[in-house]
């Protein structure tokens, strides 16, 4: 049996550090985020990151591409993920004001066993036993991760579980879109949408706090991490010679929310978090190698 020649492609090498450049800044994003959110509303948070973001890409997509790349032909799928995305994002920003970092990655792990369901309903993908019963065990590590603290960030588990149960239906919309459009396509429209939803939220609501000059540069970095995450990941996934090879470094995230937890704001994850995250990473990646051995022909 000869190895996969995807592992010695030099592009699965590049492919999986722009995943995990992309991963940290996502994860610095999310640090930045939680951290305003101490003193400003979730809302308001939300459009001044996401109009950053918004900014880069759009100067991204004309400097290079023209305005004509911002329309492709499956601009409906474009759409409707962006829709999700807004909801995601909205979901995933109130666990985050609500729980410490790596509890909020353990909850946002459980992305890859919706997304299962999902394909086996949406997809027609089969999936086999040993799948179904890694995300069995993923989702009891998701039990004992919210176990003992449950009392008081309940809500923020039940936030982290409705985002990643709408983010996977974003990923099987971004399946179907595929990944042969400009990198800043795929940024463009959910940052728009979110932007201007949570303009309009924080207009309605009239939840809005004046900002010193002094804190638009945490605003400024919170933005241009979110674009980095945006733009890495994407290119990642799109060069990568085999998807599975490269998917499990989406679990560097928890070594960036325990490193960031604890060198801004001082916390450390108990035990029950820990077991929590091993549970879930250990079905995770077995789920991701069933599928790369199954794919390869490795095993019967």
């Amino acid at each position: 049996m000869s190895l996969d020649p995807a592992l010695h492609n030099p592009r699965t090498f590049q492919s999986i550090g722009f995943v995990v450049l992309g991963y940290f800044g996502y994860s610095v994003s999310d640090m930045v985020a939680k951290f305003l959110m101490k003193d400003y509303p979730l809302f308001q948070v939300m459009a001044m990151t996401s109009a950053i973001s918004l900014g880069i890409m759009t100067l991204w997509a004309l400097s290079k591409y023209g305005s004509k790349s911002l329309f492709p032909a499956n601009l409906k799928l474009h759409l409707l993920r962006s829709f999700l995305i807004i909801f995601t994002a909205f979901f995933f920003v109130s666990a985050l004001k609500l729980l410490p970092l790596a509890d909020f990655y353990g909850i946002a792990f459980t992305i890859p066993f919706f997304t299962m369901g999902m394909a086996i309903i949406f997809l027609k993908e089969k999936i086999g036993p040993h799948r179904i019963a890694a995300a069995i065990f993923g989702f009891l590590g998701v039990l004992v991760l919210a176990g003992p603290q449950f009392d008081h960030i309940g809500m923020g588990v039940v936030f982290g579980l409705l985002g990643a149960f709408i983010g996977s239906f974003g990923i099987i919309v971004i399946r179907k879109i595929g990944s042969h459009h400009p990198v800043p396509v795929y940024g463009f429209w959910p940052f728009l949408f979110i932007c201007t939803s949570s303009t309009l939220a924080m207009i309605v609501t009239g939840d809005y706090k004046p900002m010193p000059l002094e804190t638009l540069p945490f605003v400024a970095l919170g933005g241009c991490f979110a674009t980095l995450g945006m733009a890495c990941v994407s290119i990642g996934f799109a060069r990568a010679p085999d998807t599975s090879l490269v998917t499990p470094f989406h679990y560097t995230q928890i070594i960036w929310g325990v490193a960031l937890g604890w060198i801004v704001f001082g916390t450390l994850p108990v035990t029950t978090t820990y077991i929590g995250l091993f549970m879930i990473v250990c079905a995770g990646l077995y789920s991701l190698w069933r599928e790369y051995v199954h794919k390869h022909h490795i095993l019967n």
